[in-house]
């Protein structure tokens, strides 16, 4: 019986054949878009070109797949709020060790004794959910909201590529 060779020795590691397997991934995303496109959604929604109302050309297909991912590492480049930066109190942060130290085994005590001491240096703790916000904010604007001001709805990979989004069922 022969053995598979495992996933590690399949995927290539080296930085040109992660490049070429993104380049892969992507052309096959383009290929499936342009097949979708062609026959059309089963709730009656399709892209279509915005000037002429054809089937859009592998150039916008592209550019709009292009977009989304660019638009998706955008959201993933924007901070998180585990990876916001220690805070530059070094005293602060001495502080909030001993704390955890002295209350390792008590959770209520330490969250009581962590807000004691956040509100005595006037730190406030929701400050670190604003990289979220702000990513999320990005992500769903540019991704899925339609650009205000515009007659039609459409989104920035539309606008840019040159297409809009059409029902051809009846309307609600």
């Amino acid at each position: 019986m022969t053995r598979l060779p495992s996933l590690s020795a399949i995927v290539p590691t080296s930085t040109r054949g992660r490049a070429l397997l993104r380049v892969c991934v992507f052309a096959i995303a383009v290929a499936q878009e342009r097949r979708n496109s062609a026959k059309g959604s089963r709730r009656g929604v399709r892209r279509v070109d915005a000037r002429t109302g054809a089937t859009p050309s592998l150039r916008q297909t592209i550019i709009v797949l292009g977009t989304r991912d660019a638009i998706r590492w955008l959201g993933r480049a924007i901070p998180g709020p585990g990876a916001a930066p220690p805070r530059s109190d070094p005293e602060l942060q001495r502080e909030l060790e001993r704390v955890r130290a002295e209350h390792a085994d008590d959770p209520d005590a330490l969250r009581e004794a962590i807000m004691r001491i956040y509100r005595e240096r006037q730190v406030t703790p929701a400050s670190s959910c604003l990289p979220l916000l702000v990513r999320g904010a990005v992500v769903v604007a540019a991704n899925r909201a339609p650009i205000p001001f515009l007659a039609e709805r459409r989104t920035i990979a539309d606008v840019l590529a040159g297409t809009k989004l059409v029902r051809s069922g009846p309307s609600r």
